[in-house]
């Protein structure tokens, strides 16, 4: 591993190393969902590799990775900085890896506006604020008899 996160760090020295550990019989299940965590992560200059556990054996078994497919390892620095398996969904994968590169300082972090609400009783909105699906019709959908349920939240 020392020889692929070398030659990595020659080409793209500083950029973290994203190695996703597969079974080639989940290839085709977790493909796209990798390739976009993959591109989705090139954003933040995450290099990501991807080694079929039954190619590499030992480096998998190394690594923890043998057993569960998808397993990943991500490395800053060369150095282990967070393990997780069974991510097939790119969202999850892209979620784990910038959180945890945001912590080292290593990955831009989330900026957003405050949003300019008022939550004092007097607005109304410091009690409760329950949300009603309708029909077009204006009815509510507890009318209906395929009415699911309401969110909303409360005070505390």
């Amino acid at each position: 591993m020392d020889d692929i996160l070398d030659s990595v760090k020659d080409k793209y020295p500083d950029s973290p190393v994203l190695v996703t550990f597969y079974d080639k019989s989940t290839k085709s299940k977790i493909n796209d969902e990798m390739k976009t965590a993959m591109l989705r992560l090139w954003d933040d200059k995450v290099i990501s590799l991807f080694l079929a556990q039954e190619d590499e054996p030992e480096l998998a078994k190394t690594f923890n990775a043998a057993a569960k497919s998808p397993s990943a390892v991500l490395f800053v620095d060369g150095d282990i900085v967070h393990t997780f398996e069974k991510a097939r969904n790119a969202i999850v994968v892209i979620a784990e890896v910038r959180n945890r590169l945001r912590e080292l300082g290593k990955c831009k972090p989330l900026s957003a506006e405050a949003a300019a609400i008022d939550f004092s009783e007097e607005s109304g909105f410091g009690k409760t604020i329950m949300y009603e699906l309708k029909n077009e019709d204006e009815t509510t959908f507890k009318d209906d008899k395929d009415y699911k349920g309401r969110a909303g939240s409360g005070s505390m």
